[in-house]
């Protein structure tokens, strides 16, 4: 029998155009996250998925609210402000 909880899957793909949209790389905001490049390339990429206390760090170094991520839930990277 499966468990009735299940992870959250977030939108990470979206992490490249709010970079683009702030202007940082992404290697600059995985070393200000305390992260590694490869990690973030991999969410990027749809390879993986942050844990929630990453994903926290993520959106305030990008000034954006977590709920921006959630599944289903989508503003503009311009737009996207906690």
């Amino acid at each position: 029998m499966g468990s009735m909880y299940h992870t959250p899957r977030f939108r990470v793909a979206a992490i490249a155009e709010l970079c683009e949209a702030r202007g940082l790389t992404k290697a600059q905001l995985a070393r200000a996250s305390g992260i590694t490049r490869q990690a973030l390339n991999y969410w990027i990429n749809g390879r993986g998925q942050p844990r929630w206390d990453t994903l926290l760090l993520v959106c305030q170094k990008l000034d954006v609210d977590p709920s921006f991520f959630a599944e289903g839930l989508r503003e503009s990277p311009e737009r996207a402000t906690a």
